[in-house]
C-alpha cells in the first residue's frame, strides 16, 4: 500500500511542478512581448521642464595659470609683439576671470634671470579688487635679452596646482612665440623631453587642460610642441599671426570657458563700433583694444550720454584696453551703444554677453527611441530664462543631428526647424535611418544676433516595435526562441528536481538497518549494524548491508570474521530482517531454537529473528539480536560498538 501511496503523491507533485513551469514560461513570454508593445508616434510638440544639465564652468574657486613668454624675440620693431599686447591680454584675463589666477613669466624679469621663471607672488584672488590690481601691475613687459625656459615655467605651474585639491573649472594657458631655450639647453631638446615625458601626464591626471597660443611661429617643431601640450591635456592649440589676433582668440576662448556669447563689432562709416544690447542680455562686457594709448576710448549710451563708472557699470583700464562691464537693469539701458577709438587703425571691439536666451529640445525627450525607416519629430522652443516669451520675427533654429552606427561612417545633417502656430515653438524632422545606432541632436538658435545652443539629446535608434499579437501562433512565432532559451534549461532543471524529489521520497521510505551481531565466543562483543556506515552506503544501499561493507566496518574483522568471505547481505524491511544469499552458495546456516535453515537454489533468503544463531561448518559463530547485550564488563576495545554508543567490551 505504501508504494501506491508514494506513486499517488509523486503524481500530484509532478502535476504541481508542471503547472508552475507553465506559469513561469508564460510570464516570461508575456514579459518579452510587453517589451515590444506597440506605441504610436508622437505627432506634436509639448512643453517640458526647462531644467537642464550644465557643463562645469569656472567659478569663484577655479584657478587660471597663465605661462607668459617674456623672451627677447617678442620685443623691438621686428619682434613678434612689438606693441606688447600680450601683456595687456593677460591683464584683461585678470579682469574677466571669475576666480583665482597666477601668472608665471618665463624668464623672470624683475629681477632679470634669463633661465629662471617669475611667479609674481603666487596665487591671487580676483574677487578682491586689490589683489586683482596688484597682480595686473606685477605682470612685466618682455626683456630684450630673455631666454624661453618653458619647461621650468610648467614645473612652476604644476607646483602651484599641487598645493591642494584642484578646484573644478581650473585651466592653464601658454602664450609663446617659439621653441624653449636656456643657456644650458640652447636648442630646447632637454626641455621638450621633460615636458612631453614628465609633465603632460601630470597635468592630465590633475584634470587641468592647457590651451596654447603660438605668436607668429614659423618653426614646425615649435608648432608640434604646442599642439602636443594642448592635445595631451585635453585642450587646443591656436596659432596666431599678430598680437591683435592673439587678443581676439584669447577673448573668444575666455567667452567659451564662461559660457558667454562672443561678438565682434565692425567699424561703421562714422568710425564708431555699434554694440547691440537687447532685453535678453543679463550682463555684457564691452572690451575695446587699441594699438596705442594716444587713441581715446569713448562709449556712448543709447540715450546719447557717455558711459562712465557708476551704478551698473564697472570699468577697467589699461594702456591697450578698456573693459566696461554692464549689469543690464535700470538704470542701464537696452539698445545700441557706440564705441569710439579715435582713428586707431588697429582698434578691436568685442562684447561678451551673458544671455537670458535659452534653447530647449522638447521632443524627442532623452528617454525616447527613434525607429529605423521612419523620421522622428524634433521640437524646440526659445525661453527667456525659465519662461517662454513672444518672439520678434526673424528667429532661425537649426537642429544638428549626428548619427553613428557600427560599421559605417558618421552621418551629420543640418535640419531647419520651422516656427509653428505658437510663436515660441519650432519643429522639423530627422533624416530617416535604416540601421540601428545612436543619434545626437543639438539645436542652435540665432535670435536678434544672439546665438545660443541647447543641451545635446542622445537617443537610441532601433527597429520599430511590432503590433500586438492576436493569436497564439503569432505569439509563438515571435517569441519561441526566447521562450525555448528560457524554457529548455528550466525544463531540464525541473526534471532533475523532480527526479531528486522522487528519489528522496523513495529513499525516505526504505527501512533503516537495525540489530546487532554478537560474537558466539564472547557475548560481550557486539557489532551495531546501524552505525559506522559509509555515506554512499547510507544513500544508495540504505536497507542492505553486504559482507564486503562489514569488512570495512571498524570492528568488522573483530566480530564478524567468519562472515566476511561469504557472499551474503543483511536486508531490512520495516517489519523484518533477512539474511540474503548474493552468490552461488554459502556455508552459513541459520538456527532458530532447534530448527536450522540453509541456503539452496530454492532458498535465497532467510528471515532472521531475535536470538537466531549463524552457524558455519556446524559451529555457531554469531548471534543476531534486535537489541544489544544488556551487561558489559571489562575494558572497552578501541572501536565503539555494542552498548548503544557502540562500545565493545572483552
Amino acid at each position: 500500500m505504501h508504494w501506491l501511496s508514494l506513486l499517488s503523491r509523486s503524481r500530484q507533485i509532478c502535476i504541481a511542478l508542471l503547472f508552475f513551469y507553465i506559469v513561469l514560461a508564460s510570464g516570461l513570454a508575456l514579459q518579452v512581448a510587453s517589451a515590444h508593445e506597440y506605441r504610436s508616434d508622437e505627432t506634436g510638440c509639448a512643453p517640458i521642464s526647462t531644467t537642464s544639465a550644465k557643463t562645469t564652468r569656472p567659478n569663484a574657486q577655479s584657478l587660471l595659470i597663465v605661462m607668459l613668454d617674456r623672451s627677447g624675440s617678442l620685443t623691438g620693431v621686428n619682434g613678434t609683439d612689438p606693441n606688447d599686447l600680450s601683456t595687456s591680454v593677460t591683464r584683461a584675463l585678470a579682469d574677466l576671470w571669475p576666480g583665482k589666477m597666477a601668472v608665471t613669466t618665463f624668464p623672470a624679469v624683475s629681477p632679470y634671470q634669463p633661465d629662471q621663471v617669475g611667479s609674481l607672488g603666487g596665487i591671487y584672488n580676483l574677487t578682491d579688487s586689490t589683489q586683482r590690481e596688484t597682480l595686473k601691475n606685477k605682470i612685466p613687459e618682455p626683456d630684450p635679452n630673455g631666454n624661453t625656459p618653458l619647461g621650468p615655467a610648467m614645473d612652476q605651474a604644476l607646483s602651484l596646482l599641487n598645493k591642494g585639491p584642484v578646484p573644478a573649472g581650473s585651466r592653464a594657458i601658454v602664450i609663446t612665440d617659439g621653441l624653449p631655450n636656456m643657456s644650458s639647453d640652447p636648442n630646447g631638446q632637454q626641455q621638450i623631453d621633460h615636458i612631453e615625458k614628465d609633465l603632460l601626464g601630470k597635468f592630465h591626471t590633475l584634470g587641468v587642460p592647457i590651451n596654447t597660443f603660438g605668436l607668429k611661429i614659423t618653426q614646425s617643431s615649435a608648432n608640434d610642441l604646442l599642439s602636443t601640450i594642448a592635445k595631451e591635456t585635453g585642450a587646443s592649440y591656436t596659432p596666431v599671426q599678430s598680437s591683435g589676433e592673439l587678443a581676439q582668440q584669447v577673448m573668444q576662448m575666455n567667452a567659451d570657458w564662461l559660457g558667454l556669447q562672443f561678438h565682434c563689432a565692425t567699424r561703421d562709416t562714422d568710425d564708431t563700433y555699434a554694440i547691440d544690447i537687447n532685453d535678453l542680455t543679463r550682463k555684457a562686457d564691452i572690451i575695446t583694444f587699441r594699438s596705442d594709448p594716444q587713441y581715446p576710448i569713448t562709449i556712448t549710451t543709447p540715450g546719447g550720454n557717455r558711459l562712465i563708472q557708476g551704478t551698473g557699470v564697472q570699468q577697467s583700464l589699461d594702456k591697450h584696453y578698456e573693459i566696461s562691464g554692464l549689469d543690464v537693469a535700470p538704470p542701464i539701458e537696452e539698445g545700441k551703444y557706440k564705441v569710439s577709438v579715435g582713428n586707431d587703425p588697429g582698434a578691436q571691439v568685442y562684447w561678451l554677453v551673458d544671455t537670458r536666451l535659452q534653447v530647449h529640445i522638447t521632443a524627442p525627450t532623452k528617454d525616447a527611441t527613434v525607429y529605423t525607416g521612419k523620421a522622428a519629430l524634433i521640437c524646440a522652443a526659445l525661453y527667456k530664462e525659465e519662461s517662454t516669451f513672444t518672439l520678434k520675427p526673424g528667429a532661425v533654429l537649426h537642429a544638428l543631428t549626428t548619427f553613428t552606427a557600427p560599421g559605417q561612417a558618421e552621418q551629420s545633417s543640418d535640419v531647419t526647424l520651422n516656427q509653428q502656430g505658437s510663436q515660441d515653438s519650432f519643429s522639423g524632422q530627422t533624416p530617416i535611418y535604416n540601421k540601428a545606432g545612436t543619434l545626437k541632436i543639438v539645436v542652435q538658435a540665432n535670435y536678434e544676433g544672439t546665438h545660443q545652443g541647447s543641451e545635446p539629446v542622445t537617443l537610441s535608434v532601433q527597429p520599430p516595435p511590432l503590433p500586438p499579437c492576436t493569436s497564439f501562433s503569432c505569439f509563438w512565432q515571435r517569441n519561441q526562441g526566447k521562450i525555448l532559451s528560457i524554457g529548455i534549461p528550466a525544463a531540464i532543471a525541473l526534471i532533475l528536481l523532480l527526479s531528486a524529489l522522487l528519489w528522496f521520497l523513495g529513499w525516505r521510505r526504505k527501512a533503516e538497518p537495525r540489530g546487532y551481531l554478537v560474537s558466539a565466543r564472547n557475548s560481550q562483543m557486539a557489532l551495531n549494524l546501524r552505525e559506522h556506515r559509509p555515506l554512499t552506503a547510507r544513500l544508495f544501499s540504505k536497507s542492505i548491508i553486504t559482507t564486503s561493507e562489514l569488512a570495512r566496518h571498524p570492528n568488522g574483522v573483530t566480530v564478524a570474521t567468519s562472515l566476511l568471505d561469504e557472499p551474503l547481505a543483511f536486508a531490512f524491511t520495516h517489519e523484518n530482517t533477512f539474511l540474503r544469499l548474493t552468490g552461488a552458495s554459502s556455508n552459513i546456516r541459520v538456527r532458530h531454537n532447534i530448527e536450522e535453515k540453509q541456503f539452496g537454489e530454492a532458498v535465497r533468503e532467510i528471515r532472521l529473528l531475535d536470538g537466531d544463531e549463524l552457524l558455519k561448518n556446524n559451529v555457531a559463530v554469531l548471534t543476531f539480536q534486535i537489541s544489544g547485550p544488556g551487561t558489559f564488563t571489562g575494558s572497552p576495545l578501541p572501536f565503539q560498538y555494542g552498548n548503544g554508543r557502540g562500545n565493545i567490551y572483552q
